[in-house]
Order: structure tokens, then C-alpha cells, then sequence
């Protein structure tokens, strides 16, 4: 079984399948929303990025500006692979007459899609920079929320902006969102049945909200992606194909993606933590 690109497939199925996983898990890559993605085909690299650059400002005539140095930061990558399955045995294969494959590429995508979420907020909730609510969001008393979720986030901002970045997303939980626009302080300022009728998620304090389940429920980040905060290592992807002739006697396709995601900028986000009692 040679391992070759998923691009290089010659067989139009196999192109085919393979493309169709790729597609759908694509869309389902909530969490590249906070990255900036960079190519990797080598699987590892050095990536430098550019933090405290300061300028001369109001330079008279005829004075020469003074050279500001520029500082670096380096983030060093050796990236791994998440693999999924999409295998079919000849007995599934001549028992049903339901599309089996169309059902494995379904979860394999969802799988890919899974891991890349969980491992880009296992990483930002390990080394992104943290701070502590004021209070859980949940936290009521006679009705009324004794916490205001606007006042977390934004002093969650206000280190961003003081590093020169623009805090423009906020990403939590579905618990959380569900107790952030449940929340006394929030649900005045919010359009009367605009978050049901449309199903779009409002922006907050000038933060489009994104919603994943990968994150802890206790948890909520403020990022600019253009920091570049996290950077995602995207490496290239890998397909074996199962012939018929397997010994034992099923047929398919293993998908391997090449990734990893790094926190390179902590200035451009922050975690909020205790968001939830």
C-alpha cells in the first residue's frame, strides 16, 4: 500500500472520497478562525514574528530619526499527524444496501475536524495568558445576574490594545455562550428575538463571537487573529488506499493530516477563566 499527496491520487474514486472528507471537515474547522495558517510542507520550520516595533513620531527637519530596533519572537514547529479510517468490510459491504462510505467519509471528517478544534484550544488554554473574572456569569441573585460578562471581557481587551494588536474575537463554549446572552446585563442590549430569528451570533462589545465545543466550558478567549496570537502549522496531507486484496478482506482509504498549532503571540490574546461557578 504506498502512501502517496491526496493530490497525487490517480484513481478519480479515490480522488474523489479523499477530496470530499477533506471538504467537509474543512467547514467544520471552527478554531482556524482564531489562527493564522501557514503553510509547512516540510513538516517542521522556524516561524519569526515581529512584536514591539516602535516609531518615531513628529520628527523635525532636518533631524534624522532615530533606528528603533525591531524584536522577534520565534516559534519552532515539528508537526504531527491526526489519521482517520474510512475501511469497509466485504461482509458490511454485502450486507446493507445503504452507502457506507458516504457515512464513513461523514464521521471521518467530523473526526479530523474534532481533533484539529480540541488541539487548537487545548494549546491557547495551556499558553495563552490568563486572567480571572470578576465573577462567574451564571451567578444570580433574586433574578438578576450579580456579573456583567461586558465588564470581563473588556479588561480582557484592554492588554491587547495597550500591546498595539485589535481584541476582535471572543470564543467559548455553547454553555457559556448560553449563559453570556442569558445574562441580565446582556439580554437589554441585545435586539428582542434577533439571536432566535436569524441564528446569527451577535457581536459583543465590538467581539464577533465563535462557539465550539472543543473549549472548556469554564473558559472564554479574547484574541486578534491577525496577531498573530495562535499560529496553525499546516502541513501536507497523506492518503493510503485498502485494495480489494487485502487479506482481510475489506477495502478503503486512511487520511493523514499533518498539523500543529502554537501560541506565538500572548500579547494578542487572553483566557478568561472562571467564567462559569
Amino acid at each position: 500500500m504506498a502512501i502517496i499527496m491526496y493530490n497525487d491520487v490517480t484513481d478519480l474514486k479515490a480522488q474523489v472520497v479523499i477530496a470530499e472528507v477533506m471538504g467537509l471537515a474543512r467547514v467544520q474547522y471552527k478554531l482556524r478562525e482564531l489562527c493564522k495558517v501557514i503553510q509547512m510542507p516540510k513538516l517542521v520550520a522556524d516561524i519569526r514574528t515581529a512584536v514591539d516595533y516602535t516609531g518615531t513620531a513628529k520628527v523635525p527637519e532636518l533631524v534624522e530619526a532615530d533606528i528603533k530596533s525591531q524584536a522577534y519572537t520565534k516559534a519552532s514547529f515539528e508537526l504531527w499527524k491526526n489519521v482517520v479510517h474510512l475501511a469497509i468490510s466485504a461482509e458490511a459491504d454485502l450486507k446493507t444496501d445503504v452507502n457506507i462510505l458516504d457515512l464513513e467519509m461523514a464521521s471521518a471528517a467530523k473526526e479530523l475536524a474534532r481533533m484539529e478544534n480540541a488541539q487548537i484550544a487545548t494549546e491557547i488554554e495551556a499558553n495563552g495568558t490568563s486572567l480571572v473574572t470578576q465573577g462567574a456569569w451564571n451567578t444570580k441573585v433574586s433574578g438578576v445576574s450579580s456579573n456583567d460578562p461586558v465588564y470581563d471581557m473588556l479588561v480582557a481587551c484592554q492588554p491587547i490594545f495597550d500591546a498595539g494588536y485589535q481584541a476582535s474575537m471572543a470564543a467559548m463554549h455553547f454553555r457559556t455562550y448560553s449563559e453570556l446572552i442569558t445574562n441580565t446585563h446582556i439580554t437589554s442590549l441585545l435586539e428582542r428575538g434577533g439571536v432566535i430569528k436569524t441564528a446569527v451570533l451577535p457581536a459583543l462589545a465590538g467581539l464577533q463571537l465563535l462557539i465550539d465545543e472543543n473549549i472548556t466550558n469554564t473558559v472564554a478567549y479574547i484574541i486578534d487573529p491577525s496577531a498573530p496570537s495562535v499560529i496553525l502549522g499546516e502541513g501536507p496531507t497523506l492518503a493510503v488506499r485498502y485494495g480489494n486484496d487485502n487479506p482481510r478482506f475489506y477495502k478503503g482509504y486512511a487520511i493523514a493530516q499533518f498539523l500543529q498549532p502554537k501560541v506565538a503571540v500572548t500579547n494578542g490574546c487572553r483566557v478568561i477563566t472562571a467564567v462559569h461557578a
